[in-house]
């Protein structure tokens, strides 16, 4: 029980964000009124239960994965060499587990949302063995622009743009620090930066 987190230490909409985004994937829309919900819910029962089927399979995949990674970051908190993995994973454990973000998701991203957790793991597997070295040379690609980043998103976190940027970080830090891992479109430093760049010129 210890290798999971519980619903409970989430924020209380957790559980009805589940719901709302199992919802989305089984309407093929979000409806925006009640009379759109009964009708979009009559049509897609069936879509909607396949659609929770998946998003409940990742969700108990990110808790197995997330409960296996916070024990190596409470064993290795105060190492001198892997401190700064540490806090770096905290800090990706911050914005991916923010209040609603399994609604700010979307029911496409919610159903392989595990794939970010399974990365952690992957990327703690090749620190125990490849020299350190090789972790902190990704480092020094990444966080540039992940603490740019992350600037922003302290600064306007409902922001919808700032989030989409932060997904775009998210699948290059899968493959950098965990190429095993599927990751989703198209990603690079070039295009993040760019991203960036066109963010803040419109801010």
């Amino acid at each position: 029980m210890a290798g999971r987190f519980m619903l409970s230490l989430l924020p209380e909409e957790t559980l009805e964000d589940f719901i709302r985004v199992s919802a989305e994937g089984g309407m093929k829309k979000i409806a925006r009124t009640e009379e759109e919900f009964g009708e979009s819910s009559a049509i897609g029962r069936g879509e909607w239960y396949a659609s929770a089927e998946k998003v409940a399979g990742a969700v108990e995949g990110m808790a197995e994965a997330d409960g296996r990674v916070r024990e190596w970051m409470d064993e290795n908190r105060k190492d001198r060499h892997l401190g700064e993995v540490v806090t770096q994973l905290e800090e990706q454990r911050e914005w991916l587990l923010r209040p609603g973000f399994g609604w700010l998701a979307g029911y496409d991203r919610m159903q392989r949302y595990q794939r970010y957790f399974f990365g952690m793991e992957d990327r703690i597997s090749r620190l125990e063995t490849q020299p350190l070295i090789r972790d902190e040379e990704k480092q020094n690609q990444f966080s540039p622009l992940w603490d740019e980043w992350m600037i922003l998103w302290n600064e306007y976190p409902e922001a919808v743009r700032i989030w989409e940027i932060g997904w775009m970080l998210e699948e290059w830090r899968l493959q950098l620090f965990a190429p095993g891992v599927p990751h989703m479109g198209k990603v690079s430093a070039k295009r993040i930066q760019k991203a960036l760049d066109d963010l803040m010129s419109s801010l």
